[in-house]
């Protein structure tokens, strides 16, 4: 018990949001950093479908499902994120299968790095 509340203090206190999906592609993490990338939060996230919660986000919910379903991984792609309170963001997507202990994947993972600091530049 006290291992698995260190774990999700780590995932949590991450400067990169953190969106991880089951094999359903229901979304079963949700950090603050994704919260205040996406400008959701995870009580309306939580337990939906990923295509539900980010439907004009396309582009993530594919290589998600491609990191799911066919193991392919995705590192730094940068593309802009509709926010829920209609604005965008430039953010870089990092992409990981989780796997069970068989080494059969159970779901994915979604890094979100807030790319907007750098963008303005």
């Amino acid at each position: 018990m006290k291992q698995m509340n260190i774990s999700e203090n780590i995932i949590e206190c991450l400067g990169e949001g953190v969106i991880g999906i089951d094999a359903h592609m229901i979304i079963t993490t949700y950090n603050q950093t994704a919260e205040k990338i996406s400008g959701q939060s995870r009580s309306l996230t939580i337990g939906r479908s990923l295509r539900d919660v980010f439907s004009k986000d396309a582009w993530l919910t594919d290589m998600l499902e491609k990191t799911l379903k066919q193991g392919k991984v995705f590192i730094d792609h940068e593309n802009m994120l509709y926010q829920k309170i209609g604005g965008v963001v430039p953010v870089g997507l990092t992409t990981s299968t989780v796997l069970d202990q068989n080494g059969i994947i159970v779901g994915a993972v979604a890094l979100l790095r807030d790319l907007s600091g750098i963008k303005s530049i």
